[in-house]
């Protein structure tokens, strides 16, 4: 916990401004003794503008209908409220507009080139795998070591599923998850894979890696998983 003071460009003063303010959702603290530790709160706890006054008003903004929510199936706390799940950017449906750079036309536009100051991009790619239908592959997505890609954190959707959340100083996980299931990811066919990639701080940040990786290969009885979940 602490305080951090932070200065407003001159020529901002005296004049109309807007402050977007991101959070990220790290859940409550672990309570083993229910001594009601878990109810402290996380994030920004409070602030005030130095010099006098007060911001006119506040907006809250979360996932894009709320408790209302079309995707049924994948649920309220698939995603949050940025603007690339906001627009429905993280679905396989999507159709790519003029706000989007293709990497075949600006090689910087990989988030293993990433951000160069403080910021939040999303990056898109669709991949395709052809694996025996009788065998049961575990699939999971590898960071590598994120260490090196300065401070930042991550979120990685798999074909519309919310499948990683990664914050490259805290570890030392980096592989997501323990297994995709067969039917999120298809194993015979294409995958919409996006990635967020949130730099924290001045010194920007990239992506050290990404690839997929199989921990374990069975044969087993299992039937052969046709098409997608949704």
């Amino acid at each position: 916990m602490g305080n951090v003071t932070y200065t407003f460009p001159t020529g901002l003063v005296k004049a109309q401004n807007v402050l977007t303010v991101v959070i990220d959702n790290m859940g409550l603290n672990e309570d083993w003794d229910g001594d009601e530790v878990y109810k402290a709160p996380r994030g920004i706890r409070g602030y005030e503008l130095l010099g006098g006054g007060d911001f006119s008003s506040w907006k809250l903004t979360g996932n894009v209908d709320g408790e209302d929510i079309k995707d049924t199936i994948r649920g309220p706390l698939n995603q949050g409220g940025l603007y690339v799940e906001r627009i429905g950017a993280i679905y396989p449906s999507y159709q790519f507009t003029s706000i989007w750079n293709s990497s075949r036309l600006d090689p910087s536009c990989t988030p293993f080139i990433g951000i160069i100051k403080p910021g939040i991009k999303a990056y898109k790619t669709k991949l395709s795998l052809n694996m025996d239908a009788k065998t049961d592959v575990t699939v999971s997505f590898d960071f590598g070591n994120s260490s090196l890609g300065g401070s930042w954190r991550g979120k990685l959707f798999v074909n519309g599923w919310q499948f990683g959340h990664h914050v490259s100083i805290l570890g030392p996980q980096s592989v997501y998850p323990g297994k995709i299931p067969e039917g999120i990811l298809n194993h015979r066919g294409e995958n919409d894979v996006l990635l967020v990639l949130w730099s924290l701080d001045d010194s920007g940040a990239k992506v050290p890696g990404l690839k997929l990786i199989s921990t374990t290969g069975l044969a087993s009885g299992k039937q052969s998983v046709t098409g997608l979940a949704a």
